[in-house]
Protein backbone atom coordinates (compact mmCIF):
# COMPACT_ATOMS: atom_id res chain seq x y z
CA UNK A 1 0.00 0.00 0.00
CA UNK A 2 3.14 2.32 0.40
CA UNK A 3 2.80 3.49 -3.18
CA UNK A 4 -0.92 4.85 -3.37
CA UNK A 5 0.38 8.13 -1.59
CA UNK A 6 2.87 8.61 -4.03
CA UNK A 7 0.40 8.41 -6.97
CA UNK A 8 -1.91 10.61 -5.43
CA UNK A 9 0.30 13.31 -4.62
CA UNK A 10 0.90 13.05 -8.51
CA UNK A 11 -2.00 13.38 -10.14
CA UNK A 12 -2.79 16.23 -7.06
CA UNK A 13 -0.08 18.12 -8.08
CA UNK A 14 -1.21 17.35 -11.98
CA UNK A 15 -4.47 18.92 -11.18
CA UNK A 16 -3.49 21.68 -9.65
CA UNK A 17 -1.00 23.06 -12.53
CA UNK A 18 -4.03 22.81 -14.78
CA UNK A 19 -6.02 24.76 -12.18
CA UNK A 20 -3.35 27.19 -12.58
CA UNK A 21 -3.30 27.47 -15.80
CA UNK A 22 -6.86 27.49 -15.90
CA UNK A 23 -6.59 30.48 -13.67
CA UNK A 24 -3.60 32.36 -15.55
CA UNK A 25 -5.77 31.92 -19.07
CA UNK A 26 -8.58 33.37 -17.29
CA UNK A 27 -6.90 36.50 -16.32
CA UNK A 28 -5.14 37.18 -19.02
CA UNK A 29 -8.67 36.92 -21.08
CA UNK A 30 -9.42 39.88 -18.33
CA UNK A 31 -6.71 41.85 -19.15
CA UNK A 32 -7.38 41.50 -23.05
CA UNK A 33 -10.80 42.40 -22.56
CA UNK A 34 -9.59 45.81 -20.93
CA UNK A 35 -6.54 46.42 -23.03
CA UNK A 36 -9.68 46.44 -25.55
CA UNK A 37 -11.89 48.68 -23.95
CA UNK A 38 -9.01 51.14 -24.05
CA UNK A 39 -8.03 50.81 -27.52
CA UNK A 40 -12.27 51.24 -28.40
Amino acid sequence: MGGGNAQKSKTARERNLEKAKAASKGSQLEANKKAMNIQS
